[in-house]
């Protein structure tokens, strides 16, 4: 039951990560349409399109990671005896738990930040400024309970998705 909560959570951020691609495309084009014809610009496509790129990035990373798509070098993990190929990979995994851990509290601390104080960005439009990074704590979540699910598939003796997906076929 919780892998399959943990299989459609990583799901739901890989199709919202799709959806903010499509967005993203649809109103670059929207606006190369709008300055070709009518000589007119909203001039927030690049602050956009780069709150749209990084929220992009991060809802994606839960599924990328339960696919096998981070990077990640195996050529040494094949040289190392089995224990401490395991031990490696679980050092290697909880320092990434902790650099997502930290940067995704970060940005709840500035998210947070940010709708106390009322801050807005400086454009054209005048977003709220904790608008923006919310995708990146979604994301952010998204990712960090991946990667402790990878950890603990680890520890009880099973083996990272990918791999388990990467035999079966």
């Amino acid at each position: 039951m919780l892998a399959r909560i943990l299989a459609a959570t990583a799901r739901f951020g890989e199709i919202a990560a799709g959806a903010v691609l499509v967005a993203m495309t649809a109103y670059m084009l929207v606006e190369i349409v709008l300055r070709w014809t009518l000589g007119v610009s909203s001039n927030q496509v690049v602050e956009f399109v780069g709150y749209g790129l990084a929220t992009m990035t991060f809802l994606g990373a839960a599924q990328t990671v339960r696919d096998g798509g981070m990077l990640r070098i195996n050529l040494l993990l094949y040289f190392l005896p089995e224990g401490v190929r395991k031990a490696f990979d679980l050092l290697c995994i909880a320092i990434g738990i902790f650099a997502i851990s930290f940067v995704g509290y970060y940005y709840c601390v500035d998210m947070y930040s940010s709708y106390v104080r009322g801050y807005e960005t400086e454009g054209v439009i005048a977003l709220p400024l904790w608008v923006p990074p919310l995708g990146l704590v979604l994301g952010s979540v998204l990712f960090l309970v991946e990667m402790v699910r990878q950890f603990i598939m680890i520890m009880i003796g099973g083996e990272r998705f990918a791999e388990s997906m990467a035999e079966a076929t």
